[in-house]
């Protein structure tokens, strides 16, 4: 095997093309991950990690967790602000520079090979091989896995001209230590301008009713305030009006600088939620995380489902070398009942829920139990299958 001819190559060092490579690295394949960017990288993103999503991971990420999430402040339409409190930690917060590094380094340090900047353009089936060409190289691999999101040619390829549902959402950084009314204060206590004040040591920030389907977040990391909106994209305009008005509120009219807030750079970012029938392989070739498709579509959280999926992917992968079948059955079979049934129950639960968001946002915040049970969502102790099943049952 010549030194441009490999095993598997990957489009895309996000988490999920970073955890694949190690999974195969680990069993002697010979890999290789092409990433456009050079890392560190900035990537729009609020940074949450689920407690769920640790236990997918072989590696320790701790060194890069900035806050360890066990509170959120309840806000609707930025009005009655309420903490509740569970009694382990249901998320983290990092900066997704340092996450995505730290993965891209632990595939590379136990032996996948990883070439930053440079850019897949397009790929050709051959009979027993694929010809992947990018911006710098030409290569020859058995299999190739688009884990590049869904701007990735090999997702545009799979995906052709179908629909993708997608949730956009828009976020902006604030430094907490300069907020005008937070000087001589850690980052953790936050005054905003309308005199509320924010423990943000392990909570985060929740406000609904603001955009149809959607919610405004903030995210704590160790020097900053990751603030944004999640909502369907048809809503758009919307999201970003009502994002500028939570921020005024939140951050007061005027940032350290003396600068109008509205100056700050908002970030735009798609999410992608599985449609259906959305395909997930085909000869030689597999889609994982965004590039499938598979982020929640309840929270917008991508990470988890994009963790599971290289995991799956890493075991379909594995039997195809071992007997020259290349058709990926297995991994669209597992994807389909170990992830997209979730997904679907995300989605139904979304129409449920902002449906009647008034009584249930009321239910959240009031009831104890429930509140435990969305704790234990994120925490992977019940799924969203469980929650569907109740609801069944008070025939909501």
């Amino acid at each position: 095997m010549n030194k441009n001819t490999y095993d598997v190559i990957i489009s895309g060092c996000g988490p999920s093309g970073s955890l694949l490579g190690y999974l195969l690295a680990q069993n002697s394949i010979k890999t290789l991950i092409v990433e456009k960017e050079c890392f560190p990288r900035h990537k729009t993103c609020a940074g949450g990690i689920q407690h769920r999503a640790l236990g997918l991971l072989p590696y320790d990420i701790s060194p890069v967790i900035e806050r360890t999430i066990s509170g959120i402040y309840f806000s609707f339409k930025n009005k009655n602000i309420l903490l509740k409190k569970y009694s382990s930690p249901v998320m983290y917060t990092v900066k997704r520079s340092a996450f995505d590094n730290l993965c891209a380094q632990k595939a590379a340090g136990i032996g996948c090979e990883i070439k930053f900047g440079e850019k897949m353009l397009k790929f050709e089936l051959a009979k027993n091989h694929i010809n992947v060409f990018t911006d710098l190289n030409e290569y020859k691999s058995r299999i190739l896995v688009g884990a590049d999101g869904i701007r990735g040619a090999v997702h545009r390829h799979m995906i052709k001209n179908r629909k993708i549902n997608r949730i956009i959402g828009y976020e902006v950084e604030i430094n907490a230590n300069n907020n005008s009314e937070n000087k001589n204060k850690t980052a953790n206590i936050y005054s905003d301008g309308a005199g509320n004040i924010f423990d943000f040591t392990d909570n985060i920030r929740l406000d609904f009713g603001g955009i149809k389907r959607g919610y405004c977040w903030v995210f704590p990391k160790n020097e900053i305030l990751s603030c944004g909106i999640g909502s369907p994209s048809s809503n758009a305009k919307k999201a970003r009006q009502y994002l500028s008005v939570f921020l005024e509120k939140f951050y007061g009219q005027r940032n350290h600088s003396g600068r109008n807030f509205k100056n700050m750079q908002i970030s735009a970012h798609g999410i992608p939620v599985s449609a259906k029938n959305m395909p997930l392989c085909s000869e030689r070739v597999l889609n994982t995380g965004d590039a499938a498709c598979l982020a929640d579509g309840f929270t917008g959280e991508g990470i988890y489902n994009c963790l599971k999926s290289s995991l799956i992917a890493s075991g379909s992968i594995i039997k195809a070398l071992n007997y020259s079948d290349f058709s990926f059955s297995d991994y669209s079979e597992k994807v389909n009942n170990e992830i997209l049934g979730e997904i679907k129950s995300s989605i139904l639960l979304t129409k449920i829920f902002y449906g009647s968001i008034n009584i249930f946002y009321k239910i959240i915040t009031e009831s104890d139990s429930v509140f435990s049970s969305c704790c234990k969502i994120l925490r992977g102790e019940k799924s969203y299958g469980n929650v569907m099943q109740r609801l069944k049952l008070l025939k909501f």
